[in-house]
């Protein structure tokens, strides 16, 4: 499977990118599945993300922010450890102080998280496997 990279300048450019293991490890620090992270909902006919917030944003900055080396490797471009999750928090004030939205930047981390998910079409409700009777009545195992 080929993960796409989308490239975001912070403090230089940068390109993030979610492997496996960055998902996993995303989904650890925020205690919740990753398809939370993107959730949006309908608020005044605009949609907006269901969960924003700094601890977000940092955790898929943190995972997800990438370089490439000499060979056109990704490599991790903040140390996988509380002081990249602090490097990350940083980077993520001095783009808001340069002017940068959090919006633009979640935006950004969707796009690069695109093929871990579906995404449904506006207006269109996810599917979900009928439940048998016999699964649902009690004693039934």
């Amino acid at each position: 499977m080929t993960v796409p990279s989308v490239k975001v300048t912070l403090d230089k450019e940068y390109e993030l990118r979610f492997e496996q293991d960055d998902v996993i490890a995303c989904e650890d620090e925020m205690k919740m599945g990753y398809v939370f992270f993107f959730r949006v909902e309908r608020l005044n006919g605009i949609l907006v993300p269901t969960v924003l917030s700094l601890r977000l944003l940092r955790t898929l900055v943190h995972h997800g922010l990438k370089l490439r080396d000499n060979r056109g490797d990704f490599i991790y471009a903040l140390p996988q450890s509380a002081e990249g999750q602090k490097m990350a928090g940083d980077l993520i004030q001095q783009f808001k102080q340069a002017g940068g939205h959090d919006i633009d930047l979640w935006e950004k981390c969707r796009l690069a998280f695109a093929d871990w998910f579906a995404t449904p079409k506006e207006g269109e409700v996810p599917r979900q496997e009928p439940m048998s009777e016999a699964k649902n009545a009690p004693g039934a195992g």
